[in-house]
């Protein structure tokens, strides 16, 4: 901003203000244009580790109804055949 201003020399102290609030009013647009594109590029495409993600999540809650049917299996009551 004091690059812009020594640029443009201004005459007075109110040509000045003037010159400040018009750079840092155009910053701020810069800054939210970038916020902005950041965005939509971020939610426009599907991430892959969102992807990879799900199919982990898929693969333990499969593995966890394994274990659980196993578990089931083994915890049932044996009976023993006397003789």
């Amino acid at each position: 901003m004091a690059y812009q201003l020594r640029e443009r020399a201004p005459q007075t102290l109110a040509n000045m203000q003037n010159i400040v609030v018009s750079v840092e009013a155009n910053l701020i647009a810069k800054r939210n244009k970038a916020r902005a594109e950041r965005r939509t590029t971020f939610k426009e495409e599907p991430l892959a580790i969102e992807q990879k993600l799900d199919a982990i999540i898929n693969s333990m809650h499969s593995l966890g109804e394994t274990m659980l049917k196993h578990l089931h299996l083994v915890s049932q009551p044996r009976t023993l055949i006397s003789t």
